[in-house]
């Protein structure tokens, strides 16, 4: 992310991204397929509500692959589901050591998933450095022009997709490209400038190349991402709120709609609305000007649906060393903008799913973005704490996000022998605003040869249900999926809520 500052009107930079360095595996060449997309306006994502909120919890997840605590994490699994969160944003990176790593991403995803959290991965690109298990090793950036680990990057690439695909069918490729740099020639950052508050840009040869390349770097993820695994979306890297309509422009001029099935967006303003304050720009003037920009584009892209990959405002009450300039002036007005945040963009076209930054942050203690704080066991986060912001996003009415369910055991894997049951627990918990009756429960993705029931069905809230899946001697060998499934009254098309757990036949 970045965080809004007046001085980038006159471009000055200053980042804050925290990125999530998840090592994932290295695998077999793929052929990339060179593919056209056929001109339609995207809708929403299929998914049991919009709430989202991005996952800043490196400290508290990721270890040598051998022994690690998962306390921390599964307070966090369970907080994000009881705040009827349906999205988590992870960004991935390709380091050339996995081998410690990926068991650890499995049983995050595992845990997510089992809990009726979706996510969607932000693919980075091959970082200057990867982590190894024994320490960090130099590795080539990813350039699409001439740099020859481009053929690296894709089969992890490959690998990643056709490993998740049964869990993950978003991918927001790179992150705040516009404001981040890193894909110009001389590897400085080229400054446009707005000619307007809405309006046209002024742009360098070495910008408009640099967003050429990050086009490049798009199409090579678009098509193999497609080539393994056709169903899934592809989003384009979140824009932070500088300049992004001159980025939008160039977009176009690069014909990137061939190669995204959403937009990303991270609208951070002094305030949600002119109703809220009176700074300027605020995030409802960000969201219109790049609304504006996108309308230009030729039907049907300029239609294109927008996801909000970031968005949120900080106070500098939950952390006196926290040096930048509060834009929320306390935690009461910090909720309350929230409300008002989701609200706006909801109600201004954003049908996709709406990512607040963060659930809690990634340092020794929360610094104002973050819905909770969480116990570090020591010094002024020695205790877990809810914010307001916390039970104001739990509170925006979503009827599609008013249940939870956490399916277990989730991670190590349930294992059986074919011709043997496994059973699951699975949990249903009522949140605010609930009003659906009894829940109806069922099982997807069985391995042949096997059958599913649950006792009892429905189940009412604030119970359980136990489900059996009996397999027979014929059953085939390997993982299996399983999707869990609830709905109730209130579930309306594509928003039934999803978890899923993975069953070892042996």
């Amino acid at each position: 992310m970045q965080i809004p500052d007046s001085s980038k009107e006159s471009g000055e930079v200053k980042t804050g991204s925290r990125k999530f360095r998840i090592g994932l595996v290295l695998a077999a060449l793929v052929a990339v397929l060179v593919s056209v997309r056929s001109a339609a306006a995207q809708t929403s994502p299929q998914s049991a509500g919009w709430k989202g909120a991005n996952n800043v919890i490196a400290e508290k997840m990721w270890g040598n692959g051998t022994s690690r605590n998962y306390t921390g994490t599964q307070q966090d699994v369970t907080d994000t589901a009881n705040a009827g969160i349906r999205w988590s944003r992870f960004v991935v990176y390709a380091p050339p050591d996995n081998n410690c790593t990926d068991p650890e991403m499995q049983h995050v995803l595992a845990m997510q998933r089992a809990s009726g959290v979706n996510v969607m991965l932000d693919v980075q690109r091959l970082a200057s450095a990867g982590a190894t298990c024994t320490g960090t090793t130099t590795q080539t950036l990813y350039d699409p022009v001439n740099n020859p680990s481009d053929a690296q990057y894709k089969s992890w690439l490959a690998n990643l997709v056709q490993t998740y695909k049964p869990y993950i069918h978003y991918y927001e490729i790179d992150n705040e490209t516009n404001g981040t740099g890193g894909w110009y020639y001389n590897n400085s950052e080229p400054t446009p400038q707005r000619d307007a508050t809405v309006g046209g840009c002024t742009t360098t040869v070495d910008y408009r190349n640099g967003v050429a390349n990050y086009v490049l770097f798009l199409k090579d993820t678009y098509n193999t991402i497609k080539a393994n695994d056709s169903t899934a979306k592809v989003i384009t890297g979140g824009l932070s709120e500088w300049t992004e309509e001159c980025f939008v422009d160039q977009l176009a001029s690069n014909q990137a709609w061939l190669y995204m099935d959403y937009m990303a967006l991270h609208p951070y303003g002094t305030c949600p609305t002119n109703a809220d304050c009176s700074g300027y720009p605020n995030s409802l003037e960000r969201l219109q000007s790049y609304q504006t920009h996108l309308a230009a584009w030729p039907s049907p892209y300029n239609s294109i649906g927008t996801w909000i990959t970031e968005i949120g405002y900080y106070n500098k009450k939950d952390d006196p060393r926290w040096t930048l300039v509060p834009k929320a002036p306390d935690p009461t007005t910090e909720a309350t903008w929230l409300v008002h945040e989701m609200t706006m963009l909801h109600n201004n076209g954003i049908t996709a799913p709406i990512l607040w930054y963060d659930l809690h942050e990634e340092s020794s203690c929360d610094v104002g973005f973050g819905l909770t704080m969480r116990n570090n066991g020591s010094g002024t986060c020695a205790t877990d704490t809810y914010k307001p912001v916390y039970s104001s996003f739990r509170g925006i009415a979503d009827p599609a996000s008013d249940l939870a369910i956490s399916v277990t055991p989730f991670y190590p894997f349930l294992t059986v022998t074919a011709g043997a049951t496994a059973k699951f627990t699975v949990a249903v918990s009522d949140l605010s605003g609930f009003s659906g009756g009894n829940v109806t429960l069922t099982a997807s993705g069985l391995p042949s040869g096997a059958t599913a029931g649950f006792s009892p069905n429905p189940v009412s809230p604030g119970s359980s249900s136990t489900l059996s899946v009996v397999t027979s001697t014929s059953t085939p060998k390997g993982n299996a999926p399983i999707t869990v499934t609830a709905t109730d009254s209130n579930t309306g098309a594509g928003d039934a809520l999803n978890s899923q757990v993975t069953l070892v036949v042996q």
